[in-house]
């Protein structure tokens, strides 16, 4: 698998953050409450705007430690046992997408589990954070599918393997 450095350059797009959480962690998440979180997550976002909004921005942004809490996502990275262990991101201008791409990890077949109502207060997704089962290397096989399946060329930018 190659690896890239995350893109600085002003390219919108979709993304999705493989997260590992180590041990059993109880989070508030905003409205959503005290969630548990223990194991291999996948969210997937959108990066549709320029700058810190572009897609090397978002991704950047989310790599962070420091940072303000504003997104869903925010409240479960922020937690020290949380870790990004893969990056995937396709080029497109259409918010949409990361629709697309969600719903299709949560269809794939994989042994997956949706995060109910996670990232998706803006879209009438039933979630954009995913549990999965199994180990890294099939997990990231299946986020790379999803986003081909959505008519994507992905691209890897962070793993364990880098």
């Amino acid at each position: 698998m190659t690896c890239n450095p995350i893109p600085h350059v002003e390219e919108k797009g979709v993304y999705t953050l493989l997260v590992k959480v180590d041990s059993i962690k109880r989070v508030q998440v905003g409205r959503l409450g005290q969630l548990r979180f223990s194991g291999l997550y996948a969210y997937t976002g959108s990066a549709v705007g320029r700058g810190s909004t572009s897609l090397g921005g978002r991704v950047s942004r989310h790599l962070r430690n420091e940072k303000k809490t504003r997104w869903h996502i925010d409240y479960l990275l922020r937690c020290p046992s949380a870790e990004v262990r893969g990056v995937v991101t396709s080029r497109t201008g259409i918010k949409i997408k990361e629709c697309e791409v969600s719903q299709t990890i949560l269809n794939s077949g994989w042994r997956v589990v949706a995060v109910d109502r996670f990232g998706s207060s803006d879209c009438s997704c039933r979630s954009h954070l995913v549990h999965m089962e199994g180990g890294l290397h099939g997990a990231l096989q299946a986020i790379l599918r999803a986003h081909k399946g959505s008519g994507l060329t992905p691209r890897v930018f962070r793993s364990t393997s880098c």
